[in-house]
Formats: structure tokens, sequence, C-alpha cells
């Protein structure tokens, strides 16, 4: 602690002890002995935030109950509570705090930052009121639309060693002893990177990925209550993830207690579902992890067919026409048009196939991506596949030009070989290729490769998504940072 910051303590303690017998509702009011500190924050924000941690730890009371309305919005006094929360007894902090942070704190995109960089710099403790088990819970009310408008949209640039999201990643991936954790702070410090997941940028999803990966190690229970507290996402693109790192960390452990535990669970809550979930990487990581535990004779599984595909999922019978499809575009000619409704064209004119629509109009994603995918399926049309797929993202997973369009409209760069950055749109695009990669592999076969060109084409059962190849990640290969480049954050120790 700076002398100076130390100074500002002692003297709001004084000043506490000197006012505090009189009356505690007036104080901080016009008039009020102690008014003239938050009419003038600016000038004494170290003596204000020194009153916003100090002020709960001796009464009932934060600092913005005991001032007056008007000023509960004023950023000085917004950014000492926020700071306070880092800093005082976790036991003071109260539910009331939540109306504030919702009316207030989150009203401003400034203190909105702050707010969440103090959740992720105490995420992993397990005292502390605004852990990652109440980001958890504030980021799981959403919808998947809602949560992408809001908090995707703000990690975008948050991969830089200011932020606390990439000091957890760098503490995270550091190849050191973590035994010094707590089961409890290991799983917040868990669900707490997961939630980095929702990203479009790729580098920052890929590192968190990898993160989670080193610190699920050898902690094979963690991963099991990680996938149960993730279970109901709406969001298949982080659903997706948790599952690459658990079988990343499976695979990189030495100790495999509680794999077997990891493996029955795997095969309640996926393959034993009524639909096995329609995301053909989630099931492969999901396979994968029980294979692995058969092969090192954790489990056994007189039905092992149950874990193979093809699996139980429906597929449309027909198909979304062009038409229906090119009525979600919008006409850049006309009057109405607004710059961020590219967005929502850029879907589109992304997801166009080959012949799509006529000579040379593809998308690079819908020929070269998503067709190139679903090539081996070639009884059917793949613009039909697109047009199915475009429904989905507009009808099922919602994607909304009015929240997403201006952030999509400056958010993506580099190419599809390349991709650093991408839209919200894209995401919905790569969630809708493995969603109809699951469903059509379920329900029809592929052409044998080796019959292709032969007289009599041969029909084969897809095996796994090495044959198209989408896998996207290898999550058993980690590039630990130095030990000198890491950043501590807070951690709650055994």
């Amino acid at each position: 602690m700076a002398y100076e910051r130390f100074d500002d303590h002692l003297t709001v303690s004084y000043l506490l002890d000197k006012y505090l017998e009189d009356d505690l509702q007036s104080l901080f009011k016009v008039g009020g002995g102690l008014y003239h500190y938050v009419e003038k924050s600016s000038a004494s924000q170290g003596i204000v935030e020194a009153f916003a941690i100090q002020i709960p730890e001796r009464t009932s009371y934060e600092l913005y109950e005991l001032i007056d309305d008007e000023r509960k919005d004023n950023l000085n006094i917004i950014n000492s509570f926020i700071y306070s929360l880092i800093w005082r007894d976790p036991g003071t902090i109260k539910d009331k705090t939540i109306t504030y942070v919702n009316e207030h704190v989150l009203c401003y995109e400034e203190t909105f930052d702050q707010f969440f960089q103090m959740v992720y710099s105490v995420a992993s403790d397990p005292e502390h009121f605004y852990n990652a088990d109440r980001l958890h819970k504030y980021l799981m009310q959403f919808s998947l639309p809602d949560r992408d408008e809001v908090w995707t949209t703000y990690l975008h640039n948050k991969d830089h060693s200011e932020t606390s999201m990439f000091r957890l990643i760098d503490w995270a991936t550091l190849d050191e002893d973590k035994s010094y954790l707590s089961d409890q702070s290991r799983l917040l410090a868990a669900k707490a990177l997961a939630w980095i997941l929702t990203s479009t940028n790729i580098s920052f999803r890929d590192s968190a990925t990898k993160a989670l990966v080193v610190l699920l190690e050898n902690n094979i229970k963690t991963i099991t209550g990680l996938l149960s507290e993730f279970e109901k996402i709406n969001d298949p693109y982080v659903y997706e993830r948790i599952f690459a790192a658990a079988y990343g960390a499976v695979l990189r452990s030495d100790i495999l207690n509680d794999l077997d535990s990891l493996a029955k669970y795997i095969i309640k809550t996926i393959f034993k579902a009524e639909e096995v979930y329609p995301n053909v990487l989630v099931r492969d990581y999901a396979r994968n992890i029980i294979e692995y535990a058969i092969f090192k004779t954790c489990i056994s599984l007189e039905n092992a067919s149950i874990i193979c595909p093809p699996y139980r999922s429906t597929f449309p019978a027909d198909f979304p026409t062009n038409d229906e499809i090119d009525a979600y575009r919008y006409d850049y000619k006309s009057k109405e048009f607004k710059e961020y409704y590219w967005g929502q064209n850029s879907i589109l004119s992304s997801m166009v196939t080959e012949y799509g629509r006529g000579m040379c109009g593809y998308g690079d994603f819908g020929r070269y991506t998503f067709q190139s995918a679903l090539h081996d399926w070639g009884d059917f049309d793949p613009n039909d596949l697109s047009n199915y797929a475009c429904k989905l993202i507009f009808e099922e997973y919602g994607y909304d030009v009015e929240k997403h369009g201006k952030f999509d409209r400056h958010a993506s760069s580099g190419d599809r070989h390349r991709n650093k950055t991408e839209r919200i749109g894209k995401k919905y695009q790569w969630i809708a290729l493995y969603e109809i990669l699951a469903r059509l592999s379920d329900n029809h076969k592929m052409i044998d490769e080796s019959t292709r060109w032969g007289d009599d084409k041969q029909y084969v059962w897809f095996q796994g998504p090495w044959n198209p190849f989408v896998r996207n990640i290898d999550p058993t290969v980690i590039s630990h940072p130095s030990k000198d480049a890491c950043i501590p954050i807070t951690i709650k120790h055994n």
C-alpha cells in the first residue's frame, strides 16, 4: 500500500472517530460535517475511497446510502464503491449492493468495465460476494443474443495485460504447482475462465481455453463440477470449449481419480439424452473422454455403441427457399438503410455457397468452410443446407442486427486463414455449421471418399470430425508463459 493511501485511511479513521456520534444520515449531505468530501470528490478521491471501505466496516451502511440521491451517479462515488469491494472485509458486502450495481454501476461504460475488472480480481475467493459464482448467476440469466450484446462485445478488447481477465489467463497458464488452491477456489477460477469463452476474439478465446486446461489438470473432480455448472448454458460456443478443455486436461493428467465419475456423468447427460447434444465438437470431446476412461480401465461400458455415431437427433425434410432467406437482407440503396445493417447482410453474403446465388457470388465461409465441411453428403444441395443454417442463425440463435450490428460492422479482422477477431454473426455461423453437421451425420450417410468417382458410390456413416476435419483447437498442447511474466491475482488458499 502506497504511503499516500495509508495516510488517507488514517485520516478517514480519525474523521469517523470524531463524527460517527453525530447524525450519520446527514453527515455526507448538504450541511453535514463531512459533506465537502463528497461535494469535491474528484479532489479528494483517496479520502472518498477510504470512506467507502471503512464506513461499511464500522456501520451497517454503504457510503452511497448516506449521500444525496443526485450524487449516487457521480463517477467518483461509483468508482470508490467498486474499489472498496476489493479491499474491505468481504463479510460487509450485502445483497443490497446488487441494486446499486444494477441501477448505477452497470449503466456507464467506464464503471461497467471497472466493476467486472474487480469481479475478475476476486473471482476465485470463495468468501467474496462478487466472486465467479455471482458472475455465473448474472450471465446465465441472459438469452444467447442478449448476452452477446452485453458481454461478448465487452470482452472483445480485453486481451491485454492491463485487464484482470488477461491476468487470470496468464496466472492459470503458468506452469507451476497450484496445489495450494482449495477445490472451491479452483472451480471458481475455472468458471471465470469459462465465461471468457463467449468471446469472438479468437486468440483470447483460445488462450482462455488452454488456461482452463492447465487449471483442470489432475483435478478431474473439478471438471465434473464445471460441466455440471454449465449444463444448461444456452451458448454452444462456450459449452464446446469447456468440453475441449476437459478433454485436454484429462489427457494431460497423471492423477486420474474421479475419471470414472466424470465419464459416467458425460454418458448420462450427453449420450443418454433424448437428443444427443447437436454439436459435432461437443460430441467428439465427450466421446474421447469416455474412450480414454475405458482405455485406462477406469470404467467398463457394456454397450460401447452408445458413445459412437450416429446419434439421436432430428433433421428437416425440407429447407427454406432462397426467397425466404433473401428476405432477411437489407436493401443498401434504401433511404432507411443504416450502416450497421451491414452486420446482418454480412452473414447472408458470407453464407452463400459456390452456386447458391449464381456464378461467382459466393462467400468465403459459405464455399470454403461450410460447403467444404458438408461436401461428403453430396446428395444434398449445399445451398439448401446454407439456407437452413441462416434460418437457425436468425430464428433459433436470435441474431439481431439492432443488438449486434454496430459491433459486427467493425469487429472482424483477418481472413478465413488468419482470423483474429470475428463478428457475432460469424460466431453464429460456426455454431450453425457444427449443429448441421451433427444433425446431418445422424440421419444420413456420407459418401465413401474411395468410391466417390467410381460407377458405384458407396455410403458410410460419419465416424468423427476428422473426416471432414473440423476441429478448431488442440487442447493438449500448451505454451506456458514465463514465471516472471505472470501478474498475480487474488486467490483463496486452503
